[in-house]
């Protein structure tokens, strides 16, 4: 194992990655996350790892926002696979993600990828204090595959739910995930 197979390092390296990837330079950020997914993988942790498990979703965010839909969901597949060794940490954590939804409903598995959307959100609603723009992208994946699928009413619902917290121009919730390129990505495609 060499020092650079740590997940010390492929943290650090995912820092760089997102950094490119806000900033709209999707091949420097893919770059990055490939290098972030391969330190943490020679590191020697776990399958069901949860830095393992957010390098991949990383690369397959990148590989999301390029139009590759099916790289994308290799990886979220391969994410759930690995997560879901570990039964105990899975019950607490799931494997659900908005990218994984979207990478589904673009590969034509719109209702699969409403369950999961469905599932998602549900369990972000239920936390303390919850995310609002999260829950706005996964409402906005939701009625893309409802309305994909054939559920028209139920995916104007999810619409409605969604669109408000979407394009709210407040920076209350000023996370990575809530800026910069992701979210003009998201609210072009929702």
């Amino acid at each position: 194992m060499s020092a650079f197979s740590t997940t010390v390092v492929g943290s650090a390296l995912g820092v760089v990655g997102l950094t490119r990837f806000q900033q709209g330079d999707l091949a420097g950020a893919e770059k990055y996350y490939r290098y972030a997914l391969a330190a943490v993988e020679g590191s020697g942790v776990a399958r069901h790892s949860t830095n393992l498990a957010a390098r991949r979703a990383d690369l397959a965010n990148a590989q999301l926002m390029q139009g590759r839909w099916h790289d994308a969901l290799e990886l979220f597949e391969q994410r759930d696979r690995a997560l879901r060794s570990d039964t105990a940490q899975f019950k607490r954590t799931g494997s659900r993600h908005v990218g994984w939804a979207y990478a589904l409903h673009k590969t034509g598995q719109s209702e699969r990828a409403a369950q999961i959307a469905n599932g998602l959100a549900a369990t972000l609603l239920k936390r303390p204090v919850p995310n609002r723009w999260y829950i706005a992208q996964v409402r906005g994946v939701l009625g893309m595959a409802l309305a994909a699928s054939g559920k028209t009413a139920e995916a104007l619902k999810a619409y409605q739910e969604s669109v408000p917290d979407l394009i709210r121009r407040d920076q209350d919730d000023a996370t990575a995930e809530a800026s910069g390129y992701w979210r003009a990505f998201w609210q072009r495609v929702i």
